[in-house]
């Protein structure tokens, strides 16, 4: 695969041509290899799964996308594909399903094929000369601002925190205790601080130490409910627990969220848990609640979670649409109200 670090330092070229200007419909972008002819040809691949653009600018950033998004294939599979100077129709089903993604040949010697969305045939990334051509045939130019549409991707690969404990807010099945029912906040900074300190938790553990914060809590603070995102670093994790290596975040994104996991850390994070809709989930679910953020997959473009609000929560999925659609910084109280539109996590990093 070292080829391919070559292949990627004659993108800068590609400025010279004059690649046609189009508004970032994502339909029309799809799959796509794009120029942004006002950044001197800089090069992006757009997931077709995902609409996410990935970043071919430096060697090694198009080294990882050309090595992880690669999607394996058979000879058997890859042959339905016509190659771009065939006259076979080939499987047009399994050509529609393969526009815009890169195929790799493990039959082989391990070549790399690009399916270019527009006429579904596969065309051979092989050598730079070869991928140097693919590019400036194929390449579909792009204005900046229509760029900055098509939303970009921090990582080419799913990154997963390891070693991150799992145990729900009411590990014995209690919910009748409402230090526990209520216990998210609490079991979600549990959870972070035992994996920052190199722990683990078990059930009992768990219980123990949500009753005791919540009691220290409601005798302190008056109350232990519905923690807020400010409240829960101050008062939980840096006073209860004695953890100290954290940052307080407000007004956050999904993409916030993905840079803070990718780069090795975890996230506490106040969500609308009715908007996740997790099946698991009691009733509706929890309108405030707390998660664990352990990881981020491009490929699905989803978050994987520790989700106390269920003794089935561990490594649970949202999608970053519906993870961003249920952003909330809840007040501290009993059911206070809302603030519309307020976000918030807590990125919990380890001393070593």
């Amino acid at each position: 695969m070292k080829q391919y670090q070559m292949i990627w330092m004659l993108v800068g070229v590609l400025f010279c041509i004059s690649p046609l200007s189009v508004n970032a419909t994502f339909d029309h972008v799809r799959g796509r290899i794009l120029l942004d002819v006002e950044q001197k040809g800089e090069a992006w691949y757009v997931m077709p799964t995902t609409y996410k653009r990935y970043s071919l600018g430096r060697p090694e950033e198009a080294f990882n996308v050309i090595r992880t998004l690669s999607l394996g294939i058979s000879d058997t599979n890859l042959n339905q594909i016509p190659k771009e100077e065939d006259y076979w129709e080939g499987n047009t089903d399994f050509r529609r399903k393969m526009a815009g993604r890169l195929l790799l040949q493990v039959e082989q010697h391990g070549e790399v094929w690009y399916v270019n969305p527009v006429d579904q045939k596969r065309y051979l990334l092989g050598r730079p000369t070869d991928a140097l051509r693919v590019m400036q045939e194929l390449g579909l130019g792009i204005t900046h601002a229509n760029l900055q549409t098509i939303p970009t991707s921090l990582v080419v690969a799913p990154y997963v925190v390891r070693n991150v404990p799992f145990a729900s807010q009411a590990p014995l099945g209690d919910w009748s205790d409402e230090r526990q029912s209520e216990g998210c906040e609490e079991a979600s900074a549990i959870m972070a601080v035992a994996w920052a300190r190199g722990e683990t938790v078990t059930k009992e553990q768990m219980r123990d130490r949500v009753i005791f914060i919540a009691d220290q809590e409601q005798q302190k603070y008056g109350e232990f409910r519905d923690t807020s995102v400010d409240d829960t670093a101050n008062r939980i994790v840096r006073e209860f627990l004695g953890y100290t290596n954290i940052q307080v975040i407000h007004d956050i994104t999904a993409q916030d969220i993905a840079q803070e996991v990718t780069t090795g850390k975890v996230v506490l994070l106040g969500v609308n848990g009715r908007i996740l809709k997790n099946p698991n989930y009691s009733g509706q679910g929890p309108l405030q609640h707390m998660i664990v953020v352990i990881g981020y997959d491009p490929f699905t473009d989803s978050f994987i979670t520790h989700d106390p609000g269920t003794r089935l929560g561990e490594n649970t999925r949202y999608s970053a649409n519906v993870l961003q659609a249920a952003l909330l910084d809840y007040p501290t109280g009993w059911h206070e109200k809302i603030t519309p539109g307020k976000t918030g996590m807590i990125v919990i990093s380890r001393n070593n």
